[in-house]
C-alpha cells in the first residue's frame, strides 16, 4: 500500500503569479529613445548614420518594448511595430526616401508610448 501526501499553498483559490521582473531594463527604454531622439534630430534625414543608430541601439531593444507593449496593449504595440516596419524600408534606401523623417519620427512617438505603457520612464529628446 502506497500512501500519497498532497500539499497545498495557503494562497488561496486560482490567486494570480505576481508578476515577474520587466524584461526591459530602464537602460534599454533609454537606448531606444535616445536613438530615435538621435534619429530625428541630430542625424536627421542622413540614412547611412540612421541605419546605424537604428541596428546598433534601436531595434532589438524596439522588440523587446514592443513584446511588454503587447501584454499591455495590444493595439499601441501593434502601431509600433508598423511604425517600425516603415522606417526599416526607408533604411534599405541608399538616400533619405520620400517620408523617411515622418517614418522616424512618428516611430519615435509611439516608442516613447510605449515605454510609459510598460511603466518605465520616457527620457525625452532633452539635450
Amino acid at each position: 500500500m502506497f500512501l500519497v501526501i498532497l500539499s497545498s499553498s495557503c494562497l488561496g483559490p486560482e490567486e494570480p503569479d505576481p508578476p515577474g521582473p520587466s524584461a526591459v531594463s530602464q537602460a534599454d527604454a533609454d537606448q531606444v529613445v535616445e536613438g530615435l531622439c538621435e534619429m530625428s534630430g541630430e542625424i536627421r534625414g542622413d540614412v547611412e548614420s540612421g541605419r546605424t543608430v537604428f541596428y546598433d541601439r534601436v531595434h532589438e531593444r524596439l522588440h523587446a518594448i514592443a513584446a511588454e507593449a503587447q501584454e499591455v496593449d495590444a493595439v499601441a504595440a501593434g502601431s509600433m511595430l508598423e511604425a517600425k516596419q516603415l522606417v526599416e524600408a526607408d533604411l534599405e534606401a541608399a538616400a533619405a526616401p520620400a517620408g523617411y523623417e515622418e517614418h522616424v519620427d512618428s516611430l519615435l512617438v509611439v516608442a516613447q508610448d510605449a515605454v510609459v505603457l510598460i511603466g518605465l520612464d520616457d527620457p525625452g529628446c532633452g539635450g
